[in-house]
């Protein structure tokens, strides 16, 4: 179970943020979410004058039991203790962390908040596929940004005591680029196009061989110079007609197999054969393409800099949060 948000998924904490922890703590969850077989009690851990409560807990121990049981892997109470044990540490993490940033006058701006929310939208397609997902967290958009904001007030506690004072050399750069070849290296790409005359599913009815013929009759006209992109607009029935057929660049691991195979087979400009496919039958016809390449050094350094900062200031929080523990009162019930 990680709760870290890559593209895919939306809960962003502050310390999974540096990879300290795996659970990240939600204000609510599924309705018909199954509840822990183990007893907590009211207050789970006191931090200086911060009580933990167990609802928080309880929460997180919904969320982790249902997502074990989806994959067939049931929690037993032995390990539902032990679960819990974790996100009360985390917890006491958090809290202790909160409570610097308190000291310290960290104040988060809702700028702050409404830009980080701008940012991790942008990796969805859009508003509803980001909205659906929150849902399917157990958020609702107002919960989330609430969330959100304690994430970001975290990560300043967290970069200013610890990453501001974290270095990369440029020889720990240089090394990092020379051990991780394959890091820097780009596929080779295809850009091509695509035409689809959708057939019954019935195999070898009547309006299968129309359709086939039609395409054929197309890739005719395609060979004898014809515009593809025309073509596609007129008697294309996919999404993609409007747009002319454009797939866009992709790998050869990124694209269906019955394109991409025939895509990296034929040089800029060719056509392919007609072929069929579940949808119906195919043209295809590459437009461009890009060699395999290396970035180099330059252009990656930004990258393996913030890569190996990231490393060191996760390393280096954790030293960090085991001294403020040890200047801290902190009692565990549980």
């Amino acid at each position: 179970m990680n709760s870290i948000f890559k593209k895919s998924i939306i809960i962003c904490t502050a310390l999974t943020f540096w990879g300290l922890t795996q659970f990240a703590f939600a204000h609510s969850g599924h309705k018909h979410e199954a509840g822990p077989s183990i007893s907590l009690p009211e207050v789970v851990a006191k931090v200086n004058d911060t009580d933990i409560k167990s609802e928080v807990i309880i929460q997180e121990l919904k969320k982790a039991i249902n997502a074990y049981k989806k994959r067939g892997l049931p929690l037993s109470s032995d390990q539902e203790k032990i679960a819990a044990k974790k996100m009360i540490q985390d917890a006491i993490d958090r809290t202790i962390l909160k409570q610097k940033g308190e000291e310290l006058g960290i104040k988060i701006s809702d700028e702050q908040v409404k830009s980080r929310i701008k940012e991790i939208r942008a990796q969805f397609k859009s508003d509803a596929v980001f909205g659906h997902t929150l849902a399917n967290q157990g958020l609702t958009l107002k919960e989330y940004t609430e969330q959100l904001r304690d994430d970001i007030f975290l990560e300043e506690v967290i970069e200013q005591e610890v990453g501001k004072k974290t270095q990369v050399t440029d020889d720990e750069i240089n090394h990092f680029y020379t051990e991780n070849p394959n890091h820097f290296k780009t596929p080779e790409k295809r850009r091509a196009s695509v035409i689809l005359i959708k057939t019954p599913k019935s195999k070898g009815s009547e309006g299968e061989i129309k359709a086939k013929k039609k395409l054929e009759s197309i890739r005719t006209q395609v060979v004898n110079g014809a515009d593809f992109a025309d073509l596609a607009q007129r008697f294309s029935q996919d999404s993609l007609a409007r747009k002319g057929g454009d797939l866009g660049f992709f790998t050869a691991k990124e694209m269906f197999s019955p394109f991409s195979s025939r895509a990296f087979k034929l040089k800029v400009g060719g056509v392919s054969e007609v072929f069929k496919s579940g949808h119906g039958y195919h043209l295809l016809k590459v437009t461009d393409e890009q060699p395999a390449a290396v970035k180099p050094l330059a252009e990656s350094s930004d990258e393996i800099r913030s890569i190996l900062k990231r490393r060191k200031t996760g390393k280096e929080t954790m030293v960090y949060l085991e001294e403020l523990k040890k200047k801290a009162t902190i009692k565990v019930y549980f």
